[in-house]
């Protein structure tokens, strides 16, 4: 269940079932682990001249749109 199922739980009038102080926390604790688990993915690391040489292109990139929207 996510953050706003849980929020918006009184909205679908679910009050048939009673939700377990035990079942709170093994939803917050899951969340908290999908959190752990996105923090750990690494991000490839870019040397300086293929960050510049990425720039230089989109750089071109905005030139060729301004030139087409000025025709």
């Amino acid at each position: 269940m996510s953050a706003k199922e849980f929020i918006l739980i009184d909205d679908n009038n679910n009050y048939g079932e009673e939700i377990l102080d035990e079942d709170i926390v093994n939803m917050v604790k899951s969340n908290e682990m999908d959190l752990i688990e996105e923090e750990l993915v690494l991000q490839p690391k870019i040397s300086t001249s293929k960050a510049l040489a990425s720039l230089d292109k989109v750089s071109f990139l905005f030139l060729i749109i301004h030139l087409i929207l000025l025709l």
